[in-house]
Parts: C-alpha cells; structure tokens; sequence
C-alpha cells in the first residue's frame, strides 16, 4: 500500500508538481540568419561586397526578412518542403518576373538576386539556394551563418 501511494505521489508530482513555459524550437534547420557570400551561373560570379551586404533571416513560424546593409529590404512568408538537410523553398511574396514568357519570379537585393522557387541545401554553417526549375544556366547562391 505504501509503495501505491508513493508512486501516486510522484506521478502527481510529475504531473501537476512543475510548471515549465513550452520551448519553442525551429521547425526546420534553415531557421536564423544567413549572410550572403557569393552567386553565379556557370563561369561568372558576383561576390558579396560592403555595398552589397544581404542577410536572409529565416523564422520558425515561416516569416523571413531580408536585409541590406544593416536594414530591412523586404519581408514576407516561405513554404519549406525538407528531406533531411536539402528540399524545395518558396518565397510567398515574390511575385516580380523579368519578362512576359518567364517562368522565374524574383527580387533583387543589392547584388544578390532571390528566385521565388529555390532548392535547398544546407549543413549547420552553410545554405545553398539554386533557382528552381533548374536550367542549364541555374543560378547558385550561398550563404553562411
């Protein structure tokens, strides 16, 4: 009877004893900011430069914004689709295309240019976005942490 109570008594405890606020984590491993390094397609590249410094950060709840030198150039939502640490990444409020027989949204940020569709490739320290559909001349950049 002794050993009923006591274990009553610390499945109570368990229970209703401790009251700790849920902690929020990232819903995927993309979630922070990312610092922009480079782009490019097939032989040419642009660099990140002092005039053109672009930040991505990532929310949990699917918000991004988009930062150049310091400030906010643009906001919005993202869809995210992983396996793992690569998959597919849309830009919600991307909507701009180049042209009338385009398939490809985009904006343009400083020098960096972000394409509403982009497949994924990350590690803890590194981010790859690759314009989606892929075409011979796909455009790649990356970003660091």
């Amino acid at each position: 009877m002794r050993i009923l109570v006591f274990a009553l008594f610390i499945l109570g405890m368990g229970l209703f004893g401790c009251s700790k606020k849920a902690v929020i984590t990232p819903t995927n491993g993309i979630s922070g900011q990312w610092k922009w390094e480079n782009s490019g397609s097939g032989p040419t590249a642009i660099q990140s430069s002092s005039v053109s410094a672009v930040i991505v950060q990532f929310n949990p709840d699917n918000t991004y914004k988009i930062f150049l030198n310091g400030s906010i150039f643009s906001t919005g939502t993202y869809q995210i689709n992983l396996t793992g640490n690569q998959g597919s990444i849309k830009f919600n409020n991307i909507t701009q295309s180049p042209g009338n027989n385009s398939i490809y949204n985009y904006i343009i940020v400083g020098q960096l240019t972000l394409f509403e569709n982009e497949e994924v490739n990350f590690s803890s320290n590194t981010l790859q976005l690759t314009q989606f559909p892929i075409s011979p001349e796909d455009y790649i950049s990356n970003f660091s942490r």
